[in-house]
């Protein structure tokens, strides 16, 4: 290009194409258009990095030719922030076409940690697990390299959250433990990335089965929280705490951190979280043994619900009252609240199992045991390919019963067996999850 061509971009456009002869009509193509090519000559337009790409390709030059360093740079940050504002709404194919746009460039101001971590969780969020683990390991790699200890923590709190997905919780446990590290490591981390990760780690250990170290890190994270500050996250984490007492049967404090949730939530004008938490106050109920009084919760609960058209909290809520009545041996009832659930749940989904779960226990407490194994099987599937072992062995336990009841002690064995399977591989899990911790 010549010296004499000026220096902004839209005159570098206009310049070149004089000098080739031609108008704007013939550099027209695909979404370029002649007005857009009048718009970025004039500098009232800033072209994107595809437009560039294509005028370069018009002009007989090189992107790069085009456009100053200082431009480049500006550029290439508008692209990323493009692409994170894209990973930030999960549309991962938008964002991953953005980001190889930028990995092809020849002169990149952007770092291979700071590109590939990105990248990384584009690859995620489109199913592609493999080669979103390799780019993370990579970026783990470079930042441990370069002691950069915010990338570090970015990247394993990512490779965290991946790992939780596919159902791999000791290396999820890890990750999210090695995110901790170094979070804490920096003078600038929030008080609130740090609760966000101990709260990973505590629902963690709770799946796991470590009821008493997920309680651990939940208590820590009440101890730090300051009520004036932290309302919301105080709510939050004495739901958390009402689960974890609840898995361990004790009911008194189980019950005062639900209702302490309920009442955080309503003072913050919360409704839908308020609902939430109210549906979690009747699963308690009903999992420490008091379904009439569960069931008579769950009464405004359904109609606020119905108020606000949250279909999710409607299945959830015909759910857990299809429970109850199931455990008071209600059957008709329950059939109806499983039917109006049902209808409401998507196929293939952790509630649609549970809603198969409620169905064989209906069918098996009436003498459907074809279709109570029927059920069950569907939910195993769902239940097996999430890593959710816990409700599977309770699954495989019925179904030996069933099995028992029918005169078939083969499958009973053969489901004795998968259950035993199951739970010598969840106590494993617990095991190395307890070291972890």
């Amino acid at each position: 290009m010549k010296s004499g061509v000026p220096q902004t971009l839209g005159a570098k456009i206009r310049a070149l194409r004089i000098e080739r002869g031609l108008t704007q009509g013939e550099l027209t193509r695909g979404e370029i258009t002649a007005g857009l090519i009048s718009q970025i000559e004039s500098d009232r337009v800033a072209p994107s990095f595809r437009v560039i790409q294509l005028l370069a390709e018009q002009l007989g030059i090189q992107p790069h030719e085009l456009i100053t360093d200082v431009e480049s740079r500006n550029l290439q940050l508008q692209i990323l922030k493009e692409a994170r504002d894209y990973l930030h709404v999960k549309k991962g194919e938008i964002a991953l076409a953005l980001l190889q746009q930028l990995a092809s460039s020849q002169s990149r101001y952007i770092s291979d940690a700071e590109l590939y971590l990105e990248m990384a969780y584009a690859k995620q969020l489109i199913g592609q697990f493999d080669e979103a683990l390799d780019l993370y390991a990579t970026v783990e790699h470079e930042a441990l390299l370069q002691s950069d200890a915010v990338t570090l923590a970015d990247c394993m709190t990512r490779q965290g959250d991946l790992y939780m997905q596919l159902g791999k919780l000791p290396l999820a446990l890890y990750s999210y433990k090695k995110a901790l590290h170094f979070l804490q490591m920096q003078p600038n981390a929030t008080f609130l990335e740090v609760y966000n990760l101990r709260k990973n780690i505590s629902i963690l250990l709770y799946r796991a089965g470590n009821i008493k170290q997920a309680l651990h890190f939940a208590e820590s994270s009440l101890s730090d929280l300051q009520a004036d500050e932290h309302a919301e996250q105080l709510a939050e984490t004495y739901t958390m705490l009402s689960v974890l007492y609840a898995g361990l049967t004790q009911r008194d404090s189980a019950l005062y951190y639900a209702k302490a949730a309920i009442s955080q939530y309503e003072s913050l004008n919360l409704t839908i979280e308020a609902l939430d938490a109210s549906l979690n106050y009747a699963m308690i109920l009903r999992e420490l043994g008091d379904c009439e009084a569960a069931l008579a919760f769950l009464i405004p609960v359904l109609a606020h619900y119905y108020d606000w058209g949250i279909r999710e909290g409607l299945a959830q809520v015909w759910l857990e009252r299809g429970d109850c009545e199931c455990a008071l041996q209600q059957y008709d009832d329950a059939s109806r609240s499983l039917e109006r659930a049902v209808a409401l749940l998507a196929p293939n989904t952790i509630d649609y199992a549970q809603s198969l779960l409620l169905q064989g226990k209906i069918a098996a407490a009436t003498g459907s045991f074809a279709k109570a194994v029927k059920a069950y099987d569907e939910a195993l599937t769902i239940l097996e390919n999430q890593e959710r072992h816990v409700t599977s062995i309770q699954i495989l336990q019925a179904l030996e019963q069933i099995y028992m009841e029918l005169g078939e002690p083969k499958k009973a064995l053969k489901s004795r067996e998968r259950a035993l399977a199951l739970t010598a591989k969840t106590e494993q899990t617990r095991l190395i999850m307890s070291t972890i911790a």
